[in-house]
């Protein structure tokens, strides 16, 4: 199966590993441009993973300052960015300010439920919530989170 992305990123890298770098960048993608220590790389093509990867690794020494952006075909965003030395993968959603939100419906026993997993998870208690001590908590939670008007 093929996946397929569209992208575009700018990279600076260090003179020295320049030559190299767009080299190596032509052979990966769609449209490099070069003009003096930067790259500018943007296509759509079918999406390699571990080539992007081993790419960016391999330039990550003479690299200055880097991002590459994707969009997948499903419209799932993510980007590589070089940060302290080495780059990052982030994925991504967008969010567009100002815009009127629907609230959202919360379910109160999953919040709650969500709540006391949480507390088990993060302190050692030195026992497990469980069975009707669980229910108890569950429903005292919901009432007490009513009452402070928080939901």
């Amino acid at each position: 199966m093929s996946y397929y992305a569209s992208y575009s990123g700018e990279i600076k890298i260090k003179l020295n590993g320049f030559n190299k770098a767009a080299d190596k960048a032509c052979e990966i993608f769609d449209e490099v441009s070069a003009y003096k220590n930067e790259l500018d790389i943007s296509g759509y093509s079918k999406f390699y993973g571990d080539d992007i990867e081993k790419f960016l690794a391999s330039i990550a020494a003479d690299t200055i300052e880097g991002e590459l952006r994707y969009i997948g075909e499903d419209s799932t965003y993510w980007k590589y960015t070089f940060v302290d030395g080495e780059w990052k993968e982030y994925d991504g959603d967008i969010v567009y300010i100002n815009e009127e939100q629907a609230p959202k419906e919360i379910n109160l026993s999953e919040l709650a439920g969500q709540l006391i997993d949480q507390v088990q998870d993060t302190l050692p208690l030195g026992f497990e919530i469980k069975g009707n001590v669980y229910d108890k908590l569950k429903s005292k939670l919901i009432d007490t989170l009513r009452n402070w008007n928080l939901i």
